[in-house]
């Protein structure tokens, strides 16, 4: 998803706080020694999120880009300068309430060049690609792929979610056309109908067949989603309304009173939330709201073995961290920051596994999504692995660089007893490392060191996406992976790679696993 809103220096607290620039007022100590640049930068940013550091982006996008977007927030661009020119009155005011962007400076213009200067004077002039990744990449050769289409449509592939439904075998298919196909793989497209907006996300739970519906694809605050359930071909009913650009949800009983819940990541982009809603009498209501944008990713775990389930929170947008949501009563829930991310890192996804086998659940994130302000390959894209002391504190024990990783499934692919990684890449290098859209990491560690086999497939099945799903699709007992063409990129791309993606029936890529096919 294009996020073009996240700030890699977002000065005030979102959603109304207390701007900070009272950190650095002059007090009535005149001999006390005024801050240093380094604390100036580390007090004014890192009081929203940790602080980027001046190499990790090179400064012509320091000083064309992410700089004068912090002087918006900071309110150091005059007072010409309309933060709501383009905006319909709508958002503008949802921005006005929040208080994103300030009536007067927050810094006083010497601070400010002090920290422009800090930023521009120790950044590199550039940041080059890595090219020995062409050497580390070996044949895919556990997945089969094969090109489906799904639809007649002759534009350009837009999926937008896909998700597999265990009990029909049926794939569900949304797309940018404000489409969802229902698709099988013997037997092709079954029925399709139309939605209000792009569906992002699906849930199968017992009798529901539910639809996240984002409202708005591309960044907005307006809360225009919906949750929705087919009631025929022809209808339907809306579940929770007025969701704000929501791209996560599931259903789940905490209280084991017998009627689930249903948590929802509202993105939104200056503002946004995680919610809990809860059935009350005839409609879901909202019990828990953890206020912050760029909610995307939730997996509900009992973290700490109290016998009540709790939820692990990734936020990807402004203070990108990982939260976990404690439920200490009925419905009742505490939340703790486990895991920080520089903004620059561009946090996409996230799961919750036993990596290591001890018994305790261990965090997986991937980081990449480089639609931003700053387009250019980051070396600090991939995948991370954040091990559980067994009292819910994380550390990192392994990072593979993936430039743009943006999606993650986790399982034991090839069936030898650990759990292997399928990345998918929207943002790779294009131009010289284009077969690592998808990367496969064979898990090949030892009780020593953590090390995976890198595997990629070949440039011939270059598919654009930002959807990854796993499923048995032939009942064979492993599990396949499916990935859903997005054939738009808000970022440059070779005319090679374009042709590629372009090709007729390329709406779904699906990587059949051999595992067991190679038995029989």
């Amino acid at each position: 998803m294009k996020k073009r809103t996240r700030i890699v220096l977002l000065i005030i607290v979102l959603l109304g706080a207390i701007p900070i620039f009272w950190i650095f007022q002059d007090s009535e100590d005149t001999t006390k020694k005024p801050p240093t640049i380094d604390a100036l930068a580390q007090g004014y940013c890192g009081s929203c999120h940790l602080k980027p550091e001046p190499g990790s982006i090179p400064t012509y996008y320091w000083r064309d880009y992410v700089l004068p977007k912090m002087g918006e927030f900071l309110g150091t661009n005059g007072p010409l300068f309309n933060p709501y020119s383009g905006l319909d009155p709508v958002e503008a005011n949802i921005l006005k309430s929040a208080n994103i962007f300030p009536t007067q400076p927050l810094i006083d213009s010497a601070h400010w060049a002090d920290i422009v200067d800090y930023y521009l004077k120790n950044s590199p002039d550039s940041i080059q690609s890595d090219l020995s990744r062409n050497d580390r990449s070996e044949k895919l050769e556990l997945f089969q792929a094969t090109k489906y289409s799904i639809a007649t449509r002759s534009a350009t592939s837009m999926v937008t979610g896909i998700k597999y439904d265990s009990l029909s075998g049926e794939l569900w298919i949304g797309d940018g056309f404000n489409k969802v196909h229902i698709w099988k793989k013997d037997t092709g497209l079954i029925r399709a109908f139309s939605t209000k907006s792009p569906v992002i996300d699906f849930d199968f739970t017992g009798e529901w067949k539910a639809m996240t519906e984002i409202g708005i694809l591309f960044p907005s605050d307006k809360s225009e989603g919906f949750m929705t359930s087919p009631i025929n071909k022809d209808s339907l009913r809306v579940i929770i309304p007025n969701l704000q650009r929501p791209v996560y949800t599931d259903f789940h009983d905490f209280n084991g009173d017998g009627t689930d819940e249903i948590i929802v990541c509202n993105f939104g982009n200056y503002t946004g939330s995680f919610n809990i809603y809860s059935l009350s009498e005839t409609k879901y209501t909202s019990i828990f709201e953890l206020s912050q944008p760029g909610a995307i990713k939730a997996s509900i775990r009992d973290m700490n073995k109290d016998g009540k389930d709790d939820i692990v929170v990734l936020f990807a947008q402004s203070d990108e961290s990982v939260y976990i949501l404690y439920q200490t009563d009925d419905l009742q829930f505490r939340t703790e920051r486990v895991l920080r991310f520089p903004p620059q890192y561009g946090s996409s996804d996230l799961a919750v596994i036993d990596f290591n086998k001890d018994g305790y659940y261990d965090i997986i994130t991937v980081q990449g999504d480089n639609a931003d302000y700053s387009y250019f390959t980051k070396p600090y894209h991939g995948l991370r692995i954040f091990l559980n002391d067994q009292k819910n504190n994380f550390s990192e024990a392994h990072f593979t660089p993936i430039y743009g990783a943006t999606r993650l499934q986790t399982d034991d692919f090839d069936g030898d007893g650990d759990y292997d990684f399928a990345v998918l890449s929207t943002f790779p290098d294009f131009e010289n490392l284009a077969h690592e859209n998808f990367v496969y990491l064979e898990n090949n560690s030892s009780e020593e060191k953590y090390s995976f086999i890198i595997r990629t497939p070949t440039l011939e099945t270059l598919t654009h996406a930002i959807t990854l799903e796993k499923a048995d699709l032939d009942q064979d007992g492993d599990k396949d992976l499916i990935i859903g063409a997005f054939n738009a990129s808000p970022v440059p791309v070779p005319s090679f790679v374009r042709t590629s993606w372009n090709k007729p029936g390329t709406e779904i890529l699906i990587l059949e696993n051999q595992l067991f096919q190679s038995e029989n």
